[in-house]
């Protein structure tokens, strides 16, 4: 039998070939998270995301790269203008994002509060000038495990509305509370009364959701279905009716 000669010869030779691979194989995507925190109330710039958490122990490249970063590494990164725009005249705003859907909205109602407490934000573009009012739905699984921002949500000038899907039989999620009759004749309230603005953000199985409840309690305050559907797409056309989904 002909002996085989080593596919490699050398070190210097397994670590060109792999080289090569590397440069020749796809690149990773670029990871995009939402801003939570705002240039007129914050210093600094903050991100809120979860863990990827994948079969046989193994975790999110991104995701993980950000948690293990020590205070003083140095982090690269783009900043790209956000979907969300606070309405042109005086109107309110529906915020509607669970879990790590809650970031713009953060962001949001920090920067409002900061222009309502006159901290140098007056002029914010979501300050009271320009957001009226807020009504914000946020959903986790129970309070005491993945309430985002817990502690600092008393401080939000907002309607708060609450769903932890784990902490009863049944499960409740945001959809669930905007169908709730007081929360469905504010909502459409204001949408058509006040001319609101809704912004969602969160999973895509959500967003759908969350619109058909939009669309249940437009078709309250409409009697008709075709109606409320015709409205949400004119919102969607003005840039009153704006999502931020991800799969």
């Amino acid at each position: 039998v002909a002996k085989q000669k080593p596919l490699f010869s050398s070190v210097e030779d397994t670590t060109s070939v792999f080289a090569t691979l590397l440069e020749k194989g796809p690149r990773l995507q670029p990871r995009a998270y939402t801003i939570c925190s705002s240039s007129k109330a914050d210093a600094e710039l903050h991100v809120v995301c979860a863990i990827a958490e994948l079969p046989h122990k193994q975790r999110g490249v991104c995701s993980a790269y950000l948690a293990d970063l020590q205070v003083g590494d140095v982090v690269r990164g783009v900043v790209k203008p956000s979907a969300f725009r606070a309405p042109i005249t005086k109107a309110p705003v529906v915020l509607i994002g669970p879990g790590t859907g809650i970031a713009p909205f953060r962001a949001v109602l920090r920067e409002r509060a900061a222009a309502l407490k006159g901290n140098g934000a007056s002029g914010a573009p979501w300050g009271p000038a320009r957001v009226s009012s807020a009504i914000l739905y946020f959903g986790c699984k129970r309070r005491d495990e993945d309430h985002l921002y817990r502690d600092e949500m008393s401080d939000w000038d907002c309607t708060l509305h609450l769903a932890y899907s784990r902490e009863q039989k049944h499960k409740v999620y945001v959809q669930d509370l905007m169908r709730k009759k007081n929360n469905s004749e504010a909502l459409a309230s204001a949408i058509i009364d006040g001319g609101g603005s809704v912004y969602v953000c969160g999973g895509t199985s959500m967003g759908s959701a969350v619109l058909e409840a939009v669309k249940d309690a437009l078709e309250a305050r409409l009697k008709d279905r075709a109606q409320a559907e015709k409205y949400v797409q004119s919102m969607h056309d003005g840039g009153r009716y704006v999502q931020e989904l991800w799969s």
